[in-house]
């Protein structure tokens, strides 16, 4: 999903490596000794298919907006 993502927007996207960390800080209250851990990076690459389809699905999105604001 990070590198689908990080295709489509061409830009780098950065997830933190170390599993249930949001929930494992809101649990904590993100006490002061809390440290981010090492981010795995995805960096964009070409993915035709994936453009195509996503193409293809921003067109029917609006298509369905358009035809339930007319309706």
């Amino acid at each position: 999903m990070c590198q689908k993502l990080a295709d489509l927007t061409v830009l780098q996207v950065k997830r933190l490596n170390q599993q249930e960390s949001t929930i494992r800080g809101i649990a904590s209250g993100q006490p002061e000794n809390w440290s981010v851990s090492e981010y795995d990076r995805f960096q964009p690459k070409t993915d035709m298919k994936l453009k195509s389809r996503f193409h293809l699905f921003i067109e029917q999105l609006g298509g369905y907006i358009e035809g339930a604001s007319n309706g």
